[in-house]
């Protein structure tokens, strides 16, 4: 399979981009969304890129999509899921994940993809280009995302800009063996985009470049002093030029020279504690942070309860599970394919219940309080003569107890061999 792809370039996507943002108004961006509610993503990608720009918005971004990727990762064979499984077949579920485990180590490219489809969290969607070589895959290239395209009247196929087809691109179903398209947040219907994060955070986005706008150009006019230069009548046109020059040099924007005349300029003055523009982009970024991470307090620090601080964080875990299940999705999907070529003689279903699973490593939130509450429980009862037996102290300590274990009494002889082997290491 030809390897067509080329990565951004400037002759095809910057133009673009700057025809896209160019003079936007509120009329122009509801324009936009409505274009993207009927199939038309080009636009909102682009316009994503423009967002990114933003300071506030691509620092929780990258904090939503980095607490995906961040997390260490395993592949596990479906024997160790399923051990009492009678429908499959324990040899087959090993070989497959062996071969798994040897495929991914040798595909260097297999790491930065993940990253690829974390940051298309925002957009709801990306495309990675599967190149072979005979019946194994080679390289994984992800596309930029200026280079999807999605012609309004066909329902739901993705469409690839190349230099062959810079305008209507080539459509990846003709080839779905050669394209994994990614869905981080998978929908029903046709357009399963309608509902990304960049869509919902467009109106927000605007107002906040326009109220930055404004607010510099409130900045200029009643945040700047007037110089003003009297120049007595019959100076030549150099003293005037060497005047004007020394006012430019002494950095004011804003000066006015006058020849002969006795001439003051009162500037109007305003309430300077009046303007909200801080208030409206302190709201606006609260908002981006509902949106993005679920309003959780490590980014709206406006106060709340420590349950409100509880119930907030099960809110965030939720979203962390769900980003992490369209992940599980998309990489399963190119499991799924490796198989497929290694074993031809098994049909899709025998492929799909041996295919071993990849799974992200989640690290559990320690509840300090219910610890030492359940300790205290423990200590209380050992003061009272009850002893809490070994499945209990393993629990607690968070331990799986070893088959066969024996308790060794501290207050016993020490075992003779045990001695001797100690003996032996420290030699």
């Amino acid at each position: 399979m030809a390897h067509e792809i080329i990565q951004y370039s400037s002759r095809l996507d910057a133009p673009n981009a700057r025809l896209i943002v160019k003079n936007l108004s509120p009329d122009r961006v509801g324009f936009l969304i409505d274009s993207a509610d009927n199939g038309d993503i080009s636009s909102i990608l682009l316009l994503h890129n423009e967002q990114m720009k933003q300071a506030w918005y691509q620092s929780v971004i990258r904090k939503r999509c980095g607490t995906v990727t961040a997390l260490e990762w395993e592949i596990v064979s479906q024997s160790a899921l399923k051990p009492d499984s009678t429908r499959i077949d324990m040899n087959l579920a090993d070989q497959m994940a062996v071969f798994i485990e040897e495929e991914i180590d040798s595909l260097p490219s297999f790491e930065p993809s993940l990253n690829h489809w974390a940051r298309s969290i925002p957009t709801g969607i990306s495309c990675s280009e599967l190149v072979y070589e005979g019946t194994k895959i080679k390289e994984i290239v992800n596309v930029p995302d200026t280079r999807l395209y999605m012609k309004l009247w066909e329902s739901n196929v993705l469409r690839i800009l190349t230099d062959s087809e810079p305008v209507f691109g080539i459509p990846t179903s003709d080839d779905p063996m050669k394209w994994l398209i990614h869905f981080p947040d998978p929908k029903s219907g046709p357009y399963p985009f309608i509902e990304s994060i960049s869509r919902a955070n467009l109106p927000i986005w605007l107002i906040t470049v326009l109220n930055l706008s404004t607010w510099s150009t409130f900045c200029e006019r009643f945040g700047m002093p007037i110089v003003v230069a009297n120049i007595e009548q019959g100076a030549d046109d150099a003293t005037v030029k060497a005047v004007q020059d020394m006012l430019a040099t002494l950095g004011s924007a804003g000066y006015a020279t006058f020849k002969g005349v006795d001439t003051s300029i009162t500037p109007i003055e305003v309430n300077r504690q009046a303007h909200p523009y801080g208030d409206i982009l302190q709201a606006m970024q609260t908002i981006q942070s509902v949106l993005v991470l679920g309003a959780n307090l490590g980014t709206d620090m406006s106060g709340g309860s420590f349950a409100a601080a509880r119930v907030q964080d099960n809110v965030r875990q939720d979203i962390l599970n769900n980003d992490i299940k369209g992940e599980q999705n998309t990489v399963q999907e190119l499991f799924r394919r490796m198989c497929q070529l290694r074993f031809p003689q098994f049909d899709a279903d025998v492929i799909r219940m041996h295919c071993p699973i990849f799974r992200r490593i989640l690290l559990e939130n320690r509840d300090d309080a219910t610890e030492n509450l359940a300790w205290s429980k423990v200590q209380w009862g050992i003061e009272h003569g009850y002893v809490p037996d070994d499945a209990e102290v393993f629990d607690m300590l968070g331990l799986t107890m070893p088959q066969g274990f024996v308790k060794t009494d501290p207050d016993s002889d020490p075992d003779p061999e045990a001695i001797e082997n100690e003996n032996e290491l420290d030699g």
